[in-house]
């Protein structure tokens, strides 16, 4: 929504369900799933376009971070190497954002992406499952939206602590050889 005020043409900062976090590189397909959602009923915050004339790129982004419920990542070749994208994840997590991959091609993050993102379960749109992507997306971002996030960063953090606990106590009955000791934890 704009409106004119004293200094041009400002939009309105309203709180938006989405945050799209892509490469410019992938300017299409980030189009294109926003406006998927937005169809849906879902708003979206995608730049350029909700940074107007004038604004300043990195408060406009950090205010609709600030602001919105998900960010979605449309994770590609492109994006895993932006700076840019990482900042705005980095972003995502400090501020405990519910966070969505969305992988268009077949690809593992760099180490400093897989440092963010290690935790939540991707979204792939690629192959088989390019046709079925843009459907499966909106249902998760309905799911997350309703508070129905089956997988949130807490809960990953959780697993992956009682993941690293269980090998702990595995590897120490492995090294006793105290077989009542190993029956009573298995």
């Amino acid at each position: 929504m704009c409106f004119p005020v004293s200094a041009g043409w400002k939009e309105v900062i309203m709180a938006k369900d989405v945050f799209i976090s892509y490469s410019h590189i992938d300017a299409e397909t980030a189009d294109s799933v926003c406006e998927k959602l937005e169809q849906s009923g879902i708003e979206c915050w995608i730049a350029p376009r909700n940074i107007g004339p004038g604004d300043e790129w990195a408060s406009a982004i950090m205010d609709a971070l600030n602001a919105c419920k998900i960010v979605l990542l449309i994770f590609s070749e492109a994006s895993n190497a932006s700076v840019q994208v990482l900042r705005e994840i980095d972003k995502a997590v400090s501020l405990k954002k519910i966070i969505i991959p969305y992988r268009i091609s077949d690809l593992k993050p760099t180490d400093a992406m897989d440092y963010y993102l290690s935790t939540v379960s991707f979204q792939d749109a690629f192959g088989r499952y390019a046709k079925k992507a843009p459907d499966a997306l909106l249902k998760r971002v309905k799911r997350a939206l309703a508070g129905k996030n089956k997988f949130s960063i807490r809960r990953a953090r959780l697993l992956r602590s009682a993941r690293n606990v269980k090998h702990g106590a595995l590897r120490l009955i492995a090294s006793r050889s105290d077989g009542a000791l190993r029956d009573a934890l298995s």
